[in-house]
């Protein structure tokens, strides 16, 4: 993995103008950002809203993924800045009081470097409104119509549309099909995560013998919703 680095350290000085002005640019559009854990299981998406030079702060807006939220004190954050992902890690300041379905303000410490790793393997990209992308799963009882929430190279969290769909279980394998732009991948998935209606799904054609491998057609889909962004 190639590790391109702003600068070093936990917290960033004032005079480090590189990430000051790009967290200013983040602010100033909005641009989405995901928050992992430090086992990138995704806590929150949000949109980038304020930065304080002074008290070395950043804050977001953000609204939970309903699998249960709880911000860790340590987190990591992805985002995609002119299609190219983006990663950082930093510490929480203050967490919003919130409820699991429901937005509020996330303030963490501005980060000390920011890197864009040429694998996107833990990177999420958050799936804005703007991307027309479909995605339909299907299981042994039913097929239907699901709503990405954000998705990865080797995975995704996924939403149920409507109220009349099955119940997934942990471990169940099941077939997705995903069209965006004229263009559809399929990808078989195995449930990891579930919390009803929202399902966090593993890709394993994406891995080979502990290696990072997804299909070719599903690195252009990624591409693709980026461009979005």
């Amino acid at each position: 993995m190639r590790d391109s680095r702003v600068s070093c350290g936990g917290v960033a000085a004032p005079d480090n103008k590189n990430i000051l002005n790009t967290l200013g640019v983040l602010c100033r559009e909005r641009l989405p950002v995901a928050l992992m854990s430090r086992d990138l299981l995704v806590v929150c998406h949000g949109r980038f809203t304020d930065l304080d030079e002074e008290a070395l702060t950043l804050a977001f807006d953000i609204r939970p993924t309903g699998l249960g939220f709880s911000p860790p004190a340590f987190c990591i954050g992805s985002f995609n800045l002119e299609s190219r992902p983006h990663l950082f890690t930093t510490r929480v300041k203050r967490n919003p009081e919130v409820a699991s379905e429901g937005p509020g303000v996330l303030q963490v410490e501005i980060p000390g470097a920011m890197r864009w790793p040429e694998s996107r393997m833990a990177v999420r990209l958050p799936v804005p409104p703007t991307a027309p992308l479909r995605m339909r799963v299907r299981s042994a009882a039913a097929e239907f119509e699901v709503s990405a929430r954000d998705i990865s190279l080797c995975g995704a969290l996924v939403q149920c549309v409507g109220d009349d769909v099955p119940l997934l279980s942990a471990g169940e394998r099941i077939a997705v099909e995903l069209e965006l732009d004229g263009k559809t991948v399929q990808m078989p998935a195995i449930v990891r995560r579930r919390a009803p209606p929202r399902y966090g799904l593993y890709f394993p054609n994406s891995v080979t013998e502990g290696r990072l491998d997804p299909p070719r057609a599903w690195r252009k889909m990624i591409d693709a919703v980026a461009r979005y962004t």
